[in-house]
């Protein structure tokens, strides 16, 4: 009698027991992969019944079975640390060069170094965008300088660099702050 993993068994207590786990798969979830595709360890191609397919975060991922990966495995990229950007408004010279600058809106994650962005257009916003345009932003205002990109914002639009309410005074102007965020 076959149980639903398609294992062979003698009796429907043999099909029970396997159905929690089956002695030929007692080294974990892992199953034999149907269908080709990447791996996920190395990147290169599985073909079907040629690898396994491991449940994680993300579904059901294929890869080589252990040691026979032909590629050398890959390395997540070390996560850069933003956190000399503080949280608040930037404009960048624009990378596009249809217009003069670009406007951020940065936000600060939970985790330490993380920003979130956002495009200030037209004086509205902020506006969601791409991760990879996020990033871009993130490496100019670095790049230009902090400050720099900061005092930008706060000079052609005449709003406090740091919480985005308009400038009143000329002591806000001048400082590029207004006077909650000057006290801070």
């Amino acid at each position: 009698m076959k149980c639903g993993k398609g294992h062979d068994h003698e009796t429907v207590a043999d099909v029970k027991a396997c159905y929690g786990v089956c002695a030929s798969d007692a080294e974990s979830a892992v199953r034999p992969n149907k269908y080709a595709g990447p791996c996920y360890r190395c990147g290169s191609r599985v073909e079907a019944m040629a690898g396994a397919v491991e449940r994680g975060e993300r579904g059901w991922t294929a890869r080589h079975l252990d040691g026979k990966c032909p590629a050398p495995q890959k390395t997540s990229p070390k996560r850069q640390d933003y956190s000399v950007i503080a949280p608040g408004y930037y404009a960048t010279v624009s990378a596009t060069g249809e217009n003069d600058y670009d406007f951020w809106f940065i936000k600060a994650g939970r985790k330490p170094g993380y920003r979130f962005v956002k495009r200030y257009l037209g004086g509205q916003g902020p506006i969601q965008i791409h991760a990879s345009e996020a990033l871009r932003a993130l490496d100019t205002i670095i790049a230009e300088g902090v400050d720099k990109c900061g005092d930008r914002f706060a000079d052609e639009l005449e709003k406090c660099r740091d919480c985005g309410l308009p400038l009143t005074d000329e002591t806000s102007r001048r400082e590029r702050r207004g006077p909650i965020c000057r006290n801070k």
